[in-house]
């Protein structure tokens, strides 16, 4: 009932302070992982404070590391607070846990974007072509995808030419 009041009167730092004392006492790992996200949300949405939502979206994933949603409300606030290589860590994380290819390749191409606002030099780091190379290109894919699938191609093959050189 209290929570509903703070709600409706617009307190939002004292409704952030309620659940961050049921956070504290809370013994669930299911309470605790929904109040780290309700938290994240209200500090991101309500109290316009990326950097404490990113922290609260951080907790949820360290209870539940695969969770998705989490991790999209962790991008959002680290995008917010404007820690972009943090944001490519998410997004190899997001690349891990989408559930189709196509996915998959749109987090590797909003990956690409983030690096190439950052001027970072390496197209795709290893892992980045496994996961790539892990995907299955068909006809539905988007002209996105093809960019993705293009860098990977060109950097295979520069790494390539500069294999047979090092011979």
């Amino acid at each position: 009932a209290l929570l509903r009041l703070c709600e409706q009167e617009g307190d939002f730092e004292y409704l952030s302070e309620l659940l961050f004392q049921e956070y504290q006492t809370s013994v669930d790992t299911d309470d605790q992982l929904r109040l780290a996200v309700t938290l994240g949300e209200l500090s991101q949405d309500r109290l316009k404070n990326p950097k404490d939502a990113a922290e609260w979206f951080m907790r949820a994933l360290v209870i539940n590391p695969t969770g998705f949603a989490a991790m999209r409300s962790l991008e959002n606030a680290l995008r917010g607070v404007g820690e972009w290589k943090s944001l490519l860590e998410v997004k190899k994380k997001l690349v891990r846990s989408a559930a189709d290819d196509h996915s998959k390749l749109a987090f590797l191409h909003e990956m690409q974007m983030i690096k190439s606002r950052l001027h970072l030099k390496a197209p795709l780091d290893r892992e980045e072509e496994n996961l790539v190379s892990g995907i299955d290109f068909d006809s539905k894919n988007t002209p996105q995808t093809y960019e993705v699938i293009v860098e990977y191609l060109v950097s295979s093959t520069r790494d390539a030419y500069a294999n047979v050189r090092l011979l």
